[in-house]
């Protein structure tokens, strides 16, 4: 019986070498990783889709049902990334848009569709609400968009400026508009 089983073992061996398959990856090493992108706002539908992978492997992964994971699996669930924006950036992205003039309902307008002015002011007062990939998206389009361009209301811009928001010049410290830790710096706050 002993000989048996170490044949089968060793032939199980030689097949794997054979097929260059890699040992499962435990889950344990994935957990982390998918906890901040979770934690940077995608959702787990999201992580499977972007994966390629079944939303119930996410779901049994982050719930610890399966001990180890395929490696090709494991590697598709590596390769998501957070998102690229905190809740604080485009929290500051949105009021810098205010600070050149661009109004909620405005920037709502040239959003096509996707905003509405209620998610661009409860995006400026901040608070940490992260919106769908989607909404997310589109803060950051408008911001690339309009950056330079002055809004049409001053009354967005006063109201702007007497709450102490500043302009996108003032983050033009690399990712520091994404840090929560960062200050502005510069010319673009208000007197």
């Amino acid at each position: 019986m002993d000989a048996d089983r170490r044949y089968k073992h060793d032939w199980y061996l030689l097949q794997r070498q054979a097929r260059r398959q890699r040992p499962p990856v435990p889950v344990v090493e994935l957990t982390p990783h998918l906890n901040a992108v979770l934690g940077s706002g995608k959702t787990r539908k999201e992580i499977a889709a972007e994966a390629g992978v079944s939303y119930e492997v996410v779901m049994h992964v982050l719930a610890g049902n399966r001990v180890r994971v395929l490696a090709g699996t494991a590697d598709r669930l590596r390769a998501v990334q957070p998102h690229p924006y905190t809740p604080v950036g485009l929290a500051r992205r949105v009021q810098a848009l205010a600070f050149l003039g661009w109004s909620p309902e405005a920037l709502a307008a040239r959003s096509g569709g996707v905003l509405v002015a209620d998610d661009l002011e409860r995006l400026a007062a901040g608070g940490g609400w992260l919106p769908h990939t989607e909404k997310a998206a589109a803060v950051m389009a408008l911001t690339r968009a309009l950056w330079r361009t002055p809004g049409p209301c001053e009354r967005t811009r006063a109201r702007a400026r007497q709450r102490g928001w500043v302009s996108l010049l003032a983050w033009d410290d690399g990712d520091a508009i994404d840090r929560p830790e960062s200050r502005p710096s510069g010319l673009a706050r208000a007197a």
